[in-house]
């Protein structure tokens, strides 16, 4: 790298941070300097470059596609600065681990093993997030991220985890003669997409069923288990219901590439971070 041919640095902080806030004013609060000289900064980096990256849009400043470009490049660089700094200021002083993932997985799967984990490392500092949201990890400051889809999360680095093979389950005798095409389906509103490609492995289209949707895969099971018609779900959320008899399997298997997901961000990995990611891959194979 020849750093003869690279703009300033405080330049180029000057562009991203009036590029990302819309506003040279904005630019120069954050920054801690005059909006005359983040001004300066982008006429600086504008006469380097021969050509505008931000014009005046009504009371917003607003990029020209090369600015965009520009200020993509430059806020994905300074958060991977920042994100070194952070890897090494870790080793340094203790914090929590942030984790992120849903409550069903959590409820069902993580908190029956995490006994094992704090008798393996007991002094280490695991804050678990239960949520249905998506969390932005790089601006909530999350470490990790279980989550369930595809892994083709763009800006994060995602690895398969976990198959979640799901069960056709409803209460005995609920279904009738035409079995899974004439069921009514008890569906979470979050695993549409999924649902619709396991039906279709089976030739049912899931338009053609009678649909009931709930929030969360407990309260699929729950409405199950009432008799109120058929659900998918997890093995892992099954509990004791299919053994005792008060769900039947009908069918079961894979859908294509989805699965949970191991999911960070970019760049180095902090040290708890790593420990307690290589503890869940050895948990998984259990």
């Amino acid at each position: 790298m020849d750093w003869r041919d690279i703009p300033s640095l405080s330049a180029l902080r000057a562009f991203e941070a009036a590029a990302r806030t819309a506003s040279l004013s904005s630019a120069a609060r954050e920054l801690n300097v005059t909006h005359a000289a983040i001004a300066q900064h982008v006429r600086t980096l504008e006469a380097r470059f021969d050509g505008k990256l931000l014009v005046r849009d009504g009371q917003r400043m607003q990029t020209t596609p090369g600015g965009a470009r520009l200020a993509e490049t430059l806020s994905d660089a300074f958060a991977r600065i920042a994100r070194g700094v952070e890897a090494l200021d870790d080793e340094r002083r203790a914090r929590p681990l942030r984790v992120t993932l849903t409550p069903s997985f959590a409820a069902h799967w993580l908190m029956p093993r995490m006994a094992r984990f704090w008798t393996e490392h007991p002094d280490a500092d695991v804050e678990l997030l239960p949520s249905t949201r998506s969390f932005d990890m790089e601006r909530e400051g999350i470490d990790l991220a279980i989550r369930y889809g595809r892994g083709d999360w763009p800006g994060l680095v995602s690895e398969p985890f976990l198959v979640k093979q799901l069960v056709a389950v409803a209460r005995p005798g609920v279904l009738g003669p035409e079995g899974l095409a004439g069921a009514t389906l008890l569906v979470d509103s979050l695993s549409l997409e999924e649902a619709r490609l396991w039906l279709a492995q089976r030739g049912i289209a899931m338009e053609d069923l009678k649909q009931r949707r709930f929030d969360s895969m407990e309260l699929c099971r729950e409405a199950a288990l009432a008799g109120l018609g058929l659900t998918l779900l997890p093995r892992l959320f099954l509990g004791g219901a299919v053994d005792d008899g008060r769900l039947v399997i009908h069918d079961e298997g894979n859908v294509g590439s989805f699965g949970y997901h191991l999911v960070t961000r970019p760049g180095p990995a902090p040290k708890a971070q790593a420990r307690f990611a290589d503890w869940l891959r050895r948990e998984a194979l259990t």
